[in-house]
């Protein structure tokens, strides 16, 4: 546990943890079709989604809606 606890303040992820904010990510993007500054957009989205995962969560649908402290 705590080799992955190291690995996540290192900012690296296992696959499941990849896979599940990859799956939330183009879950959120689907949501932009036609939002104004779409780059922007998807660059808070991929960013909140790290923070998210960080924090140990890997539920692809809790990543996507779940706030994130700043």
């Amino acid at each position: 546990m705590a080799e992955a606890d190291q690995r996540l303040q290192n900012g690296s992820f296992d696959y499941e943890a990849t896979r599940a904010m990859g799956a939330a990510y183009d879950k959120a993007c689907l949501a932009l079709d036609g939002a104004s500054e779409p780059e922007l957009i998807r660059e808070f989205i991929a960013t909140r989604i790290v923070r998210i995962a960080k924090t140990g969560e890997r539920d692809p649908d809790r990543l996507c809606v779940r706030p994130c402290a700043r």
